[in-house]
């Protein structure tokens, strides 16, 4: 019977430590989700182990959203549209980085102006939130949409394996943003300068002396002989400069027509701002080509340009001068960093003589 006592006791005391083990085991693992509850730093520390080598930019959140707006969605070639990204859900919304657009390929056919002026300023009210302002130039009339943006961000609340740190930083992308590109909008025409004449340039001479000739100048025979040289000075002269400056002799000629009047104009003006003389250049060019060749307003390619100019017979020379001048300005417009290729001004003007050369 004392055994049968002893026993049955054991067993009660089992009985009752299987349910306290249970319930130990239980919290001991319900542990790591007790503390995922709790609220994470507001500016967590983010680890390097695991980092994405692209598309991260310092930011730390939960379920971190992108949101792309663009304003106009209906633009012309050679017009801007401002592209707003808003990114929510933030733990660190000051230290975020601006992603570089000129960096991401699929931007490779806008003209970028991603200056950090633009941004406005943080929300003390909405202190999730990041907001980056873009200026957009679409380079063809093809594109069609705004590409998306890859993100990458830190979650100090995501459970992940050990080995793998890398889940830690999941990747969310903004929204693609429709848009239609019409091609470039001619410029107006300047007004007409009024001349300022004065007002004694209006009133007529009168009197016996009016249309006498003066007899103090040419009086006497001292003034034969410059008469004479004067003239042969004039000519040498300009036969000297046009030897030393071929180039500015031709242009010089080649301003008595209104089309390369103009562009030349338009050239020396770009010359002097210094400010975005690649997209000048090609503006001016391609309304010279428009207005001198009938070159179509939607032909802005290097590759479409010099196939118009061969249905007109131009020259292999002055195709391929095209094609160069063309092709640098697009690299100069284009490129990840703002440069400018030098000498561009001077090629347009190379250009102009040789397609203005007779045939």
């Amino acid at each position: 019977m004392v055994e049968t006592g002893s026993r049955g006791r054991w067993r009660a005391r089992r009985s009752r430590a299987v349910p306290c083990g249970c319930l130990f085991l239980s919290l001991l693992v319900a542990a790591p989700s007790f503390a995922q509850d709790d609220a994470p730093p507001e500016r967590p520390g983010i680890p390097v182990v695991g980092r994405p080598t692209s598309d991260f930019y310092n930011a730390a959140g939960t379920s971190v959203k992108l949101k792309a707006e663009a304003t106009p969605r209906k633009v012309a070639q050679n017009e801007w549209l401002t592209l707003t990204l808003t990114i929510t859900n933030l733990l660190n919304a000051a230290d975020v980085e601006k992603p570089s657009l000129k960096a991401l390929p699929e931007f490779a056919g806008f003209q970028i102006d991603d200056a950090k002026h633009l941004d406005p300023p943080l929300d003390a009210g909405k202190r999730d939130q990041r907001i980056f302002v873009y200026k957009l130039r679409p380079a063809s009339t093809t594109i069609e949409t705004i590409p998306e943006i890859a993100f990458h961000y830190y979650d100090p609340r995501r459970l992940v394996l050990p080995n793998r740190p890398q889940d830690k930083f999941p990747k969310v992308l903004s929204n693609a943003v429709p848009i239609h590109v019409t091609p470039p909008v001619a410029p107006p025409p300047a007004p007409a300068t009024p001349l300022d004449v004065p007002a004694f340039a209006l009133n007529l001479a009168t009197g016996d002396k009016a249309l006498s000739p003066s007899r103090s100048f040419f009086h006497g025979a001292t003034w034969l002989p410059i008469l004479f040289i004067a003239p042969l000075l004039a000519v040498g002269w300009v036969m000297l400069w046009k030897k030393i400056y071929p180039d500015s002799a031709r242009l010089a000629q080649l301003r008595r027509n209104r089309s390369v009047r103009t562009a030349l104009t338009a050239l020396t003006a770009a010359r002097r701002t210094g400010h975005d003389i690649a997209g000048q250049a090609a503006d001016i060019m391609g309304r010279y080509l428009h207005e001198r060749f009938d070159l179509p307003w939607h032909a802005r390619t290097p590759a479409e340009i010099a196939g118009h100019l061969q249905s007109l017979g131009s020259t292999q020379q002055q195709v391929d001068l095209a094609i160069s001048f063309f092709k640098d300005c697009d690299a100069a417009r284009f490129a990840p960093t703002d440069a400018e290729l030098p000498g561009l001004i001077d090629t347009a003007e190379q250009l102009i003589i040789a397609l203005e050369a007779p045939a």
